[in-house]
């Protein structure tokens, strides 16, 4: 089966200009299925966005899938939850027993996941850092605390 590249390109670039048009340079902003009365920005959605835009840019050479690609992982540096001594993410509103802007795991693996791929075409290094401090996260502070409430519920 042959893919009409033209075709999937247009509509990838009017689905960005309702985008836009929507939210504007706010990539991840926006209503929650869990939270629908309030419009947050979502880590999760910088992170997809930005991967889709890493491969917009692969495929099609256009600096500008390139740019909002930096703007996303730019986004992520700079909004990562500081309740913790290294990077993480997750939900901006509070979701059942958990509160507001508490880390995700599941969500920083998102970010994670597309930070890589930014450093592996960008080249920055603190993008490479944010990986490397969300991964002791996950196992100094996350596996951490997780073993220390399976370890109670043993005793």
């Amino acid at each position: 089966m042959k893919i009409d590249t033209d075709f999937v390109l247009k509509l990838m670039n009017d689905f960005e200009n309702w985008r836009e048009s929507y939210n504007g340079s706010k990539y991840g902003y926006g209503l929650d299925e869990y939270c629908k009365d309030m419009k947050y920005e979502y880590p999760e959605a910088y992170a997809k966005f930005g991967n889709g835009y890493l491969l917009l840019y692969r495929v099609t050479g256009d600096k500008s899938w390139f740019h909002k690609a930096k703007e996303c992982a730019n986004w992520l540096l700079e909004n990562y939850y500081t309740d913790f001594d290294n990077y993480s993410w997750g939900l901006p509103f509070k979701f059942k027993s958990v509160p507001a802007f508490s880390s995700y795991l599941i969500t920083t693996v998102f970010c994670c996941d597309f930070l890589l791929r930014a450093y592996n075409m960008i080249g920055r290094n603190d993008y490479l850092s944010a990986v490397l401090g969300a991964s002791k996260w996950i196992l100094n502070e996350l596996y951490t605390q997780t073993m220390h409430l399976e370890d109670k519920r043993e005793r």
